[in-house]
């Protein structure tokens, strides 16, 4: 689990979040949510430590992330995986390279073995015969697949994803969440995803936290979702058109 503690950041004068504090439960895909501007990416990235906070504690199970030594820091960074928007991989690097990176940088592992896990990882996220294609030799659903199974190699217990479904088709954007989803069960990780899909939200929102107006206004799950009472939150949903069909 990893807990935000009366968190507060900001950008010279300018106050981007304030006293947010809120629990990311393990074993689930917590989604957090919110307006271009809001602050959902600050929020994120302060939780990784890519931000200094100017106030609070981000807990990673029990631990201080921003309270620790750059040492102990790294270790912990050994126990995340990263999804990054438009997948992130290394252009010039095979499939297989690509997934093999972070075992290079964070494991003692040898060769074998990290070549074992880099073919379990690829066939976990269900890519066969791609290892040595190049990025732009393969789709963007595959890519992101790969992104995947590169954040899954080091085996985390914490799972970031920050808008995992960019530049996705509709039908794609539901396998890639659908694969996050079972990761997350099947690892027992605690993930947490910086979306603005609709789709996600109502599809693998098993915790989601709305962030507005610099504070976290409203926690709730999918199912509760579209019932929400919050008229800030209901406004944000139904200015998509997507919300339309998902009402009905």
């Amino acid at each position: 689990m990893i807990s935000v503690i009366d968190l507060h950041k900001q950008f010279g004068e300018e106050v981007i979040l304030d006293s947010i504090s809120v629990d990311f439960e393990k074993g689930k895909t917590n989604l957090i949510i919110g307006q271009s501007g809001s602050g959902k990416t600050v929020l994120l990235k302060s939780i990784v430590g890519l931000h200094f906070i100017d106030k609070g504690q981000v807990l990673y199970d029990g631990r201080d992330l921003h309270a620790m030594s750059h040492r102990k820091k790294r270790t912990i960074r050994r126990e995340m995986g990263m999804l990054f928007q438009g997948s992130a991989l290394f252009d010039s690097y095979s499939v297989a390279d690509n997934v093999r990176f972070p075992l290079d940088v964070f494991s003692n592992m040898t060769r074998k073995e990290k070549e074992k896990r880099v073919a379990f990882c690829l066939d976990r996220v269900n890519l066969k015969k791609v290892n040595d294609l190049l990025p732009s030799e393969i789709s963007g659903g595959m890519q992101k697949r790969v992104a995947i199974a590169r954040a899954i190699s080091v085996n985390p217990q914490y799972l970031f994803c920050d808008e995992p479904n960019s530049g996705l088709d509709p039908k794609t954007a539901v396998v890639i969440d659908e694969l996050i989803m079972e990761l997350t069960h099947e690892f027992d990780m605690t993930t947490i995803i910086n979306t603005h899909d609709i789709n996600s939200m109502v599809g693998i929102g098993e915790k989601i936290v709305f962030i507005n107006n610099k504070h976290a206004e409203w926690i709730g799950d999918r199912h509760s979702l579209l019932n929400t009472t919050n008229e800030t939150l209901h406004s944000f949903l139904h200015s998509s058109k997507i919300i339309a069909n998902l009402s009905n």
